[in-house]
């Protein structure tokens, strides 16, 4: 149907460290396997939404505290879904967005490479944007 576009992908990061380059981390490898699965819907009237589902396989290794006298391991597999409706403004002028990172609100355990631009939020999030283009 012309309404709707289905999206999967697939993500690997690796990241390892040399435990003397840590500094105020503890985190030593992390080595990630993602995949989304999206479904979204674009309707004429400028309503858009999207369901994302994301399995991700989870491998780290961290010092244990300030010691750093021994690496604890650490993995988790795991769904995580987000969801998000919003509404573009006539003639394209903007839209409006309503998000929630980690729908179900899972416990889960993921370190991830960027800890400013998380791809995987281990708590609820939600984010509303306005997005405006003149």
């Amino acid at each position: 149907h012309p309404w709707f576009a289905f999206s999967a992908e697939w993500e690997y990061n690796r990241q390892e460290v040399d435990p003397a380059f840590t500094m105020e981390e503890n985190t030593t490898k992390i080595h990630n396997n993602l995949f989304p699965l999206a479904l979204n819907f674009f309707h004429p009237s400028g309503i858009v939404a999207q369901f994302k589902a994301t399995y991700v396989d989870h491998e780290s290794d961290s010092w244990d505290g300030l010691a750093m006298t021994q690496i604890t391991p650490g993995s988790d597999r795991f769904w995580v879904c987000d969801a998000s409706v919003g509404y573009r403004l006539p003639k394209r002028y903007g839209m409006i967005v309503f998000e929630v990172k980690n729908l179900f609100n899972e416990s889960i355990q993921f370190v991830d490479i960027d800890k400013f631009m998380p791809r995987v939020y281990p708590d609820r999030f939600m984010l509303g944007r306005v997005i405006l283009s003149f």
